[in-house]
């Protein structure tokens, strides 16, 4: 049985530029690398919610879509709005409302009809 030859450990503590070749330039590859990536800085508080970056980019992903939905239903244009009416005010002047406070809720009383505002919806019977 022959023995193995040992394997003799050639690397330094410590290296100089002198010990490298000459075409040797610091960062010559980070423009390359740096195209393809784009590294954000989370705060602790937010890198905290976020237990891997899939996580992360899932809400991201998320929160772009529903940017999205929300931009298409306010579709602003700067195009002029054409001719518009000027409607009279269709409420009583504040002199003429009277407020009528209940447990749950007000009532707005404007003479014949009646605006009641309810918490939870819920009518109270008399």
């Amino acid at each position: 049985m022959k023995k193995a030859k040992s394997v003799r450990d050639t690397l330094r503590k410590e290296y100089t530029r002198a010990d490298f070749p000459a075409g040797l330039v610091r960062g010559r590859y980070a423009s390359r690398v740096s195209e393809g990536t784009n590294i954000v800085l989370l705060d602790p508080e937010v890198a905290a919610a976020f237990p891997t970056s899939e996580a992360v980019n899932k809400a991201l992903r998320g929160l772009l879509k529903t940017a999205r939905i929300v931009t298409r239903r306010r579709a602003y244009t700067h195009e002029p709005l054409g001719r518009l009416k000027i409607v009279d005010d269709f409420l009583p002047p504040p002199e003429r409302l009277v407020v009528v406070r209940t447990g749950s809720g007000a009532t707005a009383n404007r003479g014949k009809k009646k605006v009641a505002s309810r918490s939870r919806g819920r009518r109270q019977s008399k």
